[in-house]
């Protein structure tokens, strides 16, 4: 947003602009140029004038900068309520505002996929199509259908073209970007040749643009996409060139900000928050691995924690199990692999970030804010090790342990860019060898899950 001509780098006034918005109250002017000059002396690495998310990211200094946003928001929240207005919300943790439960929170990409494929969609779709997709997706089509369709139907001619209509419905679900495009590019690929075409490209940016952009900026960027991307020059480009663009960023921005729009277009209606018609609604479903890490900061944790422990933790994050200690001793049981009665406080806490309805990457940055013992952003290989022993599944098989440390070596021989003995989340994301875990962590919370049920 403050990014005015849109380049993917601000300037320092962009930035001063940003810090004076932020800013907490009482903070001096000099102050702020101070640490104005501070960012740009030390995160624009390569002396621009300019600066990247990625470069801002990768700065050590930046933890007084995202306090100063945290405390913004948290202002705005007080502010909000202090002004008397309600909205219709669900169960809230102590420590947080409150976040209404959507009807679609359970929803996954897979799913919007599935029913798609499933016969063929008319060109455009009226609101009892909109209700009976919904129903074959487990939401309540008759409650959710109206405002929902109004959120998507931007034009308001009470039609939508049946393409955008599930791309709009992938967007929405709490999967991963990733995992979103993966199903957005079979969305638009016609004629499902695992490639998409610049006419298609179009479709779906004219989706998700915002409205300040115009009819010829957004065939531009599709233009720009399909000439930059195409490395096989074959006029067509595939989920994965896409991935490899370097220029993608301003389309996530995009699918952010659309995500945001239906939210907020959602917010405003008159409908009442509704619990989801799914199964798999489980009690910890409505705390996130910010609320975690939160407690987790809280107080000092050392050693092992027992159920009762345990029991107390998910309390406070708000998770209500009434009077059922079974079902407490049996999530407790999941994370207990080795069956001794006992967990290590941070496996504890990393286990139940694994369980939030967030994206990979989200989840797996929380972890690393767990494994990091001396909040210095980075993880040492002990650490690391500590976390592959969770993550991986326990084998009888003698070299079990062994193809853990040879693993645990990989990694830190490959991503510590800067051979410290130390990696950073960044570093780790950057390095190409990841897959693995990823694929380990979904494994991990399909056994957790398994096993609960």
């Amino acid at each position: 947003m403050i990014d005015t001509n849109r380049s993917g780098r601000i300037s320092k006034a962009e930035m001063e602009i940003f810090l004076r918005s932020v800013a907490p109250p009482g903070t001096t002017t000099s102050k702020i140029k101070s640490l104005l000059i501070i960012i740009f002396t030390e995160a624009d690495v390569n002396q621009t004038g300019l600066l990247t998310l990625p470069e801002l990211m990768l700065w050590p200094g930046k933890a007084e900068l995202l306090g100063w946003v945290d405390d913004y928001h948290r202002r705005m929240i007080n502010t909000f309520k202090s002004h008397g207005r309600t909205t219709h919300r669900v169960h809230v943790t102590p420590s947080q505002p409150a976040r209404r439960a959507y009807p679609w929170a359970n929803l996954n990409v897979g799913e919007v996929a599935r029913v798609f494929q499933s016969e063929a969609w008319s060109d455009t779709l009226t609101l009892s199509d909109f209700q009976r997709v919904l129903d074959r997706l487990g939401i309540d089509g008759q409650a959710v259908a109206r405002p929902l369709f109004a959120c998507f139907d931007v034009d308001g001619n009470g039609t939508l073209d049946f393409r955008e209509l599930f791309i709009g419905l992938a967007l929405l679900t709490a999967c991963s970007r990733d995992e979103q495009l993966a199903v957005v590019f079979t969305l638009i690929d016609s004629n499902g040749s695992g490639q998409i075409s610049r006419e298609e490209m179009l479709v779906f940016l004219d989706l998700v643009a915002p409205a300040t952009a115009t009819r010829r900026e957004i065939g531009i960027l599709a233009a720009t996409i399909v000439h930059e991307a195409d490395t096989s020059r074959n006029g067509l480009i595939g989920y994965h060139e896409f991935l490899a663009w370097p220029g993608k960023h301003t389309v996530l921005k995009w699918l952010e900000a659309y995500h945001e729009r239906v939210l907020s277009r959602f917010d405003s209606s008159d409908m009442p928050s509704v619990s989801p018609h799914r199964e798999g609604d489980y009690p910890w479903s409505a705390f996130s691995s910010a609320d975690i890490l939160r407690l987790f900061r809280a107080e000092s944790w050392h050693g092992r924690l027992s159920v009762t422990d345990f029991e107390r933790i998910l309390f406070r994050l708000g998770s209500y199990f009434g009077d059922d200690r079974t079902t407490v001793q049996k999530l407790f049981e999941c994370f207990d692999q080795d069956g001794n009665g006992s967990l290590d406080f941070r496996e504890m806490f990393i286990g139940l970030v694994l369980l939030c309805s967030e994206s990979r990457e989200q989840r797996l940055r929380a972890m690393f804010t767990l494994m990091d013992a001396n909040g210095s952003g980075r993880i040492s290989r002990e650490e690391l090790e500590s976390f592959l022993h969770f993550l991986w599944p326990p084998s009888a098989d003698s070299m079990h342990d062994c193809r853990i440390t040879l693993r645990t070596s990989r990694i830190m021989l490959e991503a510590d860019q800067n051979r410290s003995g130390l990696i950073t989340f960044d570093e780790y994301m950057a390095w190409p060898g990841k897959d693995l875990e990823l694929k380990m962590m979904d494994a991990r919370l399909i056994s957790i899950l398994s096993n609960f049920s």
